[in-house]
Formats: C-alpha cells, sequence, structure tokens
C-alpha cells in the first residue's frame, strides 16, 4: 500500500477509530445471530464492517455539521481537511465489499449481501 493512499484514505480513518467507541454494534450483530440459534463464529471477521460504516458516517457528518470535535480529539476534517475527510469517511462504506468478495459464500448469497448492505446505506 502507498504512503499517499494511506494518508489520504486510512490514516484518517484510523485516527478516528483507535479514540475508541462503544463497538457495540458488532456485538449485537453477533448476540443477535446467536439469539436466533445461528453461530456467529463464521462472522467474526465481519465485525469491523458495521463499525466502519459508522465511523465512515460520523466523519461525513462531522464535515456537514461543521463539528471540531470527535471522540475527544479534533474531527478528521479539522486535522486532514474537508476533501480528505469526505474521501475517508466515503471510503468506509465499501471497505466491507473487500471482506466480501473473498467469502466462502455462493454467489447468490453474496448478491443478497450486497442489496441488504446498500439498502442499509
Amino acid at each position: 500500500m502507498s504512503e499517499q493512499y494511506n494518508r489520504a484514505l486510512i490514516q484518517p480513518i484510523r485516527d478516528i477509530i483507535d479514540r475508541g467507541g462503544k463497538s457495540w454494534r458488532s456485538y449485537a450483530l453477533l448476540a443477535c445471530i446467536d439469539l436466533v440459534g445461528g453461530d456467529s463464529h463464521p462472522f467474526l471477521a465481519w465485525l469491523a464492517v458495521p463499525e466502519l460504516l459508522h465511523v465512515g458516517s460520523l466523519i461525513v457528518d462531522d464535515v456537514e455539521d461543521r463539528s471540531q470535535v470527535r471522540r475527544g480529539g479534533p474531527s478528521c476534517h479539522e486535522l486532514y481537511g474537508e476533501a480528505l475527510a469526505i474521501n475517508a469517511g466515503s471510503a468506509c462504506y465499501f471497505f466491507g465489499e473487500i471482506l466480501l468478495r473473498d467469502a466462502p459464500l455462493s454467489d447468490p448469497e453474496k448478491l443478497k449481501v450486497y442489496e441488504v448492505y446498500f439498502e442499509t446505506l
């Protein structure tokens, strides 16, 4: 991965994620799977997806609202500028696709995941 790519997309995202957060969305997803009698273990690799989706929406929302602080530190656009913040926030919406592409699912199952994911966005 190039240093420019890291600086433009990954580092702004990591700055927000590394400040913490509740991460309850991912664990709620696993709990729901187990609650209905499923086995959540095959989905552990997917834990990052709801968190990335949430962080991406926070980054973009902070730009829209001109929020200066996020999770106890400067908001992403305060540190990196609006353009990089919007690009990083938007990229968060699509990183889950990498997991889906390599997932051991049939094509119809992948299509259903894509449909639900993008409907949720």
